[in-house]
């Protein structure tokens, strides 16, 4: 990423510092538009006489030095508190002119307030639109439908009444809906949903690779997921009941329905346990979606308050998982190894710490160690990190032993993982229950696990 300092003195740009210069691998460029200088409180910013010619001549010269550049953003700050409309003609020219580097602007947070105050029709061919915005204000979703045909990824976080189905609904006469063709990312969140409008036979999102829904499904109908089942990759959705009660009536998903759907995200939802009487059925909805997913994430299973392991019994029946979260719930040291054994491509974890609970009958702690060995070893032998970032110990001694049995059964597991704040003392523990005898047998294996960074 190429990044350049505009400053409002562009009579500046009348020196050639850069003769010569370019830069062939650049393919994004940034303009950081400030203006510091000169502004009184009650003047409107104004850009000096003869300002346009050195506008035109610098946009020239930019697109001479980066000859590959694809994606052009725009910010715009400044010292004190201003409205668009405090910046005259001249100032607007430049950032339209900005626009015009290629056919290809990237429109995001930064610089909304430009799009929402210049000339729409100044700016088309858009690749990739981020917008936090009160969708009440239009003219950020007559920018979108204006470049439907080059959109390739949409995020939209909307706050206040949100009618989305504007998004798809068609303005001409015809009633025929908006298609994107080449969008293969599409980000929705934050929408009210009371609408729910429905659009029979529509297909807008035909090359769709990746969907992120956090929020309650915003449509009536599966409109979102039609014509790109066989092409969508990646799913992040908020399980709100709605939006599974949707899923479900509209069957969306099936066994074959979504064959390169390799990702699937479920993110919690306040009343996600309404759409799901046990911990056992949301497994079993989400391990639906997609049976060949190898990243999944699920979350909430604690809420459901019972044991988890009738639901993580259900993963047995889904050998290609290969990365899993399950933030909130907490596993026995004997529970791990029974639900990793299951799993034998298994080789990331995210949930919490482990706890060493009863040992079975007869073995006492020195024993632990042999015991493990000798009944589990080798085991997972893709499992090669837990991460219980953001778990609290109340028994950091405990979970270091658990770590470090489950290294013993397993033989690529080297990575403990957890926050900043808990990562010394916890190695400390490590290292201190390596030096007792029983473990210190296993030390050249069992010192893989620690580390200072």
């Amino acid at each position: 990423m190429l990044r350049v300092l505009v400053a409002v003195a562009l009579q500046q740009l009348s020196s050639t510092p850069y003769d010569g210069c370019a830069f062939p691998l650049v393919r994004t460029l940034t303009f950081d538009i400030r203006f510091v200088q000169g502004c009184q409180s009650d003047d409107k910013i104004n850009s000096p006489p003869g300002s346009e010619a050195n506008v035109l001549a610098f946009v020239q010269r930019v697109k001479e030095m980066v000859l590959q550049v694809s994606e052009v953003y725009q910010e715009i700050r400044h010292n004190n508190s201003r409205s668009f409309e405090d910046y005259d003609s001249r100032t607007i020219f430049l950032i339209s002119q900005l626009y015009r580097i290629v056919e290809t602007t990237v429109i995001s947070y930064g610089n909304r307030d430009l799009v929402m105050n210049l000339d729409l029709a100044l700016i088309g061919n858009l690749t990739s639109v981020e917008s936090a915005t009160a969708w009440q204000d239009n003219r950020m979703l007559v920018l979108i439908r204006q470049s439907s045909q080059s959109l390739q990824t949409l995020h939209i976080s909307a706050y206040g009444t949100a009618d989305i189905s504007e998004l798809v609904r068609g303005t001409g006469d015809d009633g025929k809906c908006v298609e994107y063709p080449h969008l293969h990312t599409l980000d929705l969140c934050g929408f009210d949903t009371g609408q729910n409008p429905s659009f029979n036979g529509a297909v807008p999102f035909p090359n769709l690779r990746r969907l992120i829904l956090l929020t309650g499904y915003p449509f009536g109908d599966d409109v979102v997921f039609r014509g790109n089942g066989a092409i969508l990759e990646s799913l992040k959705v908020a399980l709100y009941p709605e939006t599974v009660a949707l899923l479900k009536k509209h069957t969306v998903f099936t066994c074959t329905s979504h064959p390169k759907l390799r990702v699937c995200i479920c993110s919690g939802a306040n009343n996600q346990s309404m759409a799901f009487d046990t911990a056992s059925t949301c497994v079993k909805f989400v391990l639906s979606i997609t049976p060949a997913a190898s990243v999944r994430v699920f979350p909430g299973l604690s809420e459901f308050g019972e044991d988890p392991m009738p639901a993580l019994s259900l993963f047995g029946d889904y050998t290609s998982i290969q990365r899993l979260s399950m933030y909130d719930v907490q596993l026995s040291l004997w529970d791990a190894l029974t639900f990793i054994k299951s799993l034998p491509l298994l080789s990331d974890l995210h949930a919490m710490f482990p706890t060493l609970d009863e040992p079975p009958r007869g073995v006492s702690e020195a024993d632990l160690p042999n015991y493990v060995t000798l009944n589990f070893a080798p085991m997972g032998k893709r499992f090669r990190c837990w991460d219980f970032t953001y778990s609290s110990w109340e028994e950091p001694d405990g979970t270091a032993r658990c770590i470090l049995l489950l290294a013993l059964a397993c033989p690529n597991f080297d990575y403990a993982v957890m926050d900043a704040e808990h990562r010394e003392p916890f190695m400390e523990e490590m290292r201190s229950q390596i030096d007792k005898p029983w473990f210190n047998l296993h030390a050249p294996r069992l010192q893989r696990l620690l580390y200072d960074d």
